[in-house]
C-alpha cells in the first residue's frame, strides 16, 4: 500500500510552497488528509495509480489542473467544491455518473472518455466548457445535455451507442469538432445545419444508408475533414464523387486528402506564373524608361563646339542686319559664315581654321537606372517572400 502523506510530500519539497505535485504511476491507492497543508497546489497529475476515492482532494481549492486518469474510481466526491478548476481528466476509471460535476463552471475541458457512464446530464452549469470527450462509455442519447454548452468546441462521443443524436446540439454555435464514429446513427439530424463553424465530423462506422440521410452536410460550408468509411452508404457505385459533390471543398475525405490540395497547389503555380511575369514585365517597363533617359541625356551632353555654333548663327543673323546691302550680297556669294564666324570666337578675332568637332561621348545609362536593373529580386537572394 502506498499512501500519498506528509512524509511522501516532504521528500519532494516544502509542502505549503509547492504549486505543482507530479505523481503519475506510482502505484499510491489513497490520499493522506495531510495533503490539505498543500493548500498552494494549483495543477496535480495522479494518472495511472490504484486510487478508489478522491475526497482528500477536497481542501485543495486553487486547484486548476487535475489529472486522475486511469485509476479505480467509482466517485468524483470531493472534486465538486473545487471551484477554479479548468481541466480535468477522469478517464479510464469505472465512473457511472457526472452528477459531482455540475457545479464547476470554470471547467474548459473535460476528459471522461473509458468508463461507465450511460447518460450525460448535469452539465447545465458548465457554460465555459470548450472540450467534452466521452468516449468509449455505454452511452444511448445525447438528450437535451449540450443546450447549455455553448462553448463547446470539441465534442467526442465515439465508441458510444448513441442511436439518436438529437437536437440540444444545434445550441453549440462554435462547435468545430464532431467525433461520433463506432456508433448507431442511422442519419444526422438537419438541427446539424446550424452548426456552421464545424470543420472536422467522423461519423465513419455507424448505420447510415443514403445519400439523404446526410444532405444536411451541404450547409455546412466550413467543413474541411469528413469521414464516412464503414457505412453501408460507401458501398454506392458513385460514392466518393457523390460526397464530394455535395461537399466540394473537402480536404480530407475518410482519412485521405482530397484532390482539391492538387488544384489549390495549381493555382497557386498560376498565381506565382502570373506575378513573375508582372515582374518581367516591370522590368522591361524600367529598361525602356532608361532607354529614354540615356537618348535626354545625350541631347543634354552635346559637344561644347556645337554649342558655340547655335550661338554662331545667332551672331550671323544680327550682323546681317546691320550691314550694307552689297556687301550682304557678297557675303551670300562667298563661302558660309558660320565656320568663319566660330574662327573669330574662337580665335579673338583672326581667322583660324575651323577645329574639328570632338567625338560624341559613348551613351551610357544613369547609375542609379542601370543598378536598379542589374540588382536582384526583393531579399538580395532570388525569389520574394510574397512569390512563395
Amino acid at each position: 500500500m502506498v499512501i500519498l502523506d506528509g512524509k511522501l510530500i516532504s521528500g519532494i519539497g516544502d509542502a505549503p510552497a509547492l504549486g505543482e505535485l507530479s505523481l503519475a504511476r506510482r502505484k499510491i491507492d489513497e490520499i493522506s488528509d495531510e495533503l490539505h497543508s498543500c493548500g498552494n497546489l494549483k495543477r496535480i497529475d495522479l494518472s495511472g495509480n490504484l486510487l478508489t476515492s478522491v475526497e482528500a482532494l477536497a481542501p485543495l481549492k486553487k486547484l486548476k489542473w487535475l489529472s486522475l486518469s486511469g485509476n479505480k474510481l467509482t466517485s468524483l466526491t470531493g472534486l465538486e467544491g473545487l471551484k477554479n478548476l479548468s481541466v480535468l481528466n477522469c478517464s479510464k476509471n469505472e465512473l457511472t455518473s457526472t452528477e459531482m460535476l455540475a457545479k464547476l463552471r470554470e471547467l474548459r475541458a473535460l476528459i471522461l472518455n473509458d468508463n461507465q457512464i450511460t447518460s450525460i446530464g448535469a452539465f447545465d452549469e458548465l457554460v465555459n466548457l470548450d472540450t467534452l470527450v466521452l468516449s468509449q462509455n455505454p452511452i444511448s442519447s445525447l438528450g437535451t445535455s449540450l443546450t447549455r454548452l455553448t462553448s463547446l468546441k470539441k465534442l467526442s462521443l465515439s465508441h458510444c451507442e448513441i442511436k439518436d443524436l438529437g437536437s440540444s446540439i444545434s445550441n453549440c454555435l462554435l462547435l468545430e469538432e464532431l467525433r461520433l464514429a463506432h456508433n448507431h446513427l442511422k442519419k444526422l439530424p438537419k438541427e446539424l445545419g446550424l452548426n456552421s463553424r464545424l470543420r472536422i465530423i467522423d461519423v465513419g462506422h455507424n448505420s447510415i444508408k443514403t445519400f439523404k440521410c446526410i444532405k444536411v452536410l451541404k450547409q455546412l460550408q466550413s467543413l474541411a475533414n469528413l469521414s464516412l468509411r464503414g457505412n453501408p452508404l460507401c458501398d454506392e457505385a458513385n460514392y466518393p464523387d457523390d460526397v464530394k459533390s455535395l461537399v466540394p471543398d473537402l480536404q480530407v475525405f475518410d482519412g485521405r486528402p482530397t484532390d482539391n490540395k492538387q488544384r489549390t497547389k495549381h493555382r497557386n503555380k498560376l498565381k506565382q506564373t502570373t506575378e513573375q511575369r508582372a515582374i518581367q514585365q516591370q522590368k522591361e517597363t524600367v529598361a525602356a524608361s532608361v532607354k529614354d533617359d540615356s537618348r535626354d541625356e545625350l541631347t543634354e551632353a552635346r559637344p561644347f563646339i556645337e554649342l558655340v555654333a547655335s550661338s554662331a548663327d545667332a551672331v550671323s543673323a544680327a550682323a546681317k542686319d546691320n550691314t550694307e546691302k552689297p556687301r550682304e550680297k557678297k557675303r551670300k556669294d562667298g563661302p558660309k559664315q558660320d565656320s568663319k564666324v566660330v574662327s573669330i570666337i574662337e580665335g579673338g578675332g583672326r581667322e583660324t581654321r575651323k577645329k574639328p568637332k570632338k567625338p560624341k561621348a559613348e551613351l551610357t545609362a544613369p547609375s542609379s537606372l542601370a543598378n536598379a536593373l542589374e540588382a536582384p529580386d526583393v531579399g538580395g537572394g532570388g525569389v520574394s517572400s510574397w512569390d512563395s
